[in-house]
């Protein structure tokens, strides 16, 4: 399956699990899209089985911006600005490879 975002929005989304986008055994592209004051327990873009790349993109007040399991891959990522509020449970306001265990 492939998803693409581009050109949208997600503000001030809240749920007791999950994230904005979840992507399993999958490709996302997500272009040109802002993530502002999203509260969720979950990132807003989380790959697990899957691949993804994203550009032109903005997350601001979210408790992270993009979580990639080990099993994922972002492989590419350009003009990506971050401006997150990391709580506790959240360790990186950028992209965090769960492989290489780095932000």
């Amino acid at each position: 399956q492939f998803l693409r975002v581009h050109d949208s929005s997600f503000i001030g989304n809240k749920a007791n699990q999950g994230s904005g986008i979840f992507v399993e055994h999958g490709v996302a592209e997500i272009k040109n899209s802002t993530f502002l004051s999203n509260e969720a327990h979950g990132w807003p873009i989380e790959i697990l089985y899957g691949f993804g790349s994203i550009s032109n993109c903005c997350f601001s007040d979210n408790p992270g911006s993009v979580y990639v399991y080990n099993t994922g891959d972002f492989s590419q990522i350009e003009n990506f600005a971050s401006d997150d509020k990391i709580d506790a449970d959240y360790n990186c306001s950028g992209v965090f490879d769960e492989f290489r265990n780095e932000c």
